[in-house]
């Protein structure tokens, strides 16, 4: 992000620094507003629209951080602070559902958690206290073939990419659904992903067990 939107100048003043998370960014109105009139500025800009693509934000975020650019800035880390980013697999998790905790390197209980859906174990904590409505999942899978045996029809085949955050083969038939090309999933209960092809036709390859079984989706 850097590299493509910034001046080799720029890239070696910052290149060394850790990487700070734009989503995690508290201000007052007047701080908030003057840093996003920075962004945005480089974002209109040629440069910026020359550079555009998803994520960029984050390198521009960085390069303001680390070049002065934000007055009376103050940096906490994961390590120590009350601000956890589950992306960065820093912060500790213990327990599970109602008793579950995120704390820092310092066994401090963190009071902001950033990202929730890139931890299995929070995410499925956090909807078992706070979601009180459950998807319908034969709604949402209702235009496609399943297979609840726990085999990854297309395993090794078509893959397409993948999603995290998933709880349920619904998640998966809805993020086919939002995939260009995708034709079929297959969910893995364990890994909390949906694994998206882009053939959906099961006979052409071998099936896999998925551990912590699963669901295979196709379109008929």
């Amino acid at each position: 992000w850097i590299k493509s939107c910034y001046s080799d100048a720029t890239y070696a003043r910052v290149s060394d620094k850790p990487i700070s998370c734009s989503g995690m960014s508290i201000a007052s109105l007047s701080e908030a507003t003057e840093y996003a009139r920075k962004m945005n500025d480089k974002l209109v800009s040629e440069s910026g629209k020359s550079c555009e693509r998803n994520g960029v934000d984050q390198g521009m975020h960085n390069v303001l951080v680390w070049t002065d650019e934000i007055p009376n800035l103050k940096i906490i880390t994961q390590e120590s602070g009350p601000i956890a980013n589950m992306q960065s697999e820093i912060p500790m998790v213990a327990g599970s559902g109602a008793s579950l905790r995120v704390k820092n390197a310092k066994g401090d209980l963190m009071a902001i958690v950033h990202q929730y859906d890139r931890d299995l174990n929070v995410l499925r904590a956090f909807e078992e206290k706070y979601v009180y409505w459950k998807p319908d999942d034969e709604k949402l899978c209702e235009r496609y073939k399943t297979d609840d045996s726990g085999q990854d029809l297309f395993a090794g085949r078509c893959d397409l990419g993948l999603t995290g955050g998933a709880t349920s083969k619904g998640d998966c038939c809805r993020a086919c659904d939002n995939w260009q090309g995708c034709k079929a999933f297959a969910f893995s209960k364990a890994a909390g992903k949906c694994f998206i092809k882009g053939c959906n036709d099961p006979s052409q390859g071998r099936n896999k067990q998925m551990p912590g079984g699963g669901t295979t989706g196709y379109l008929p």
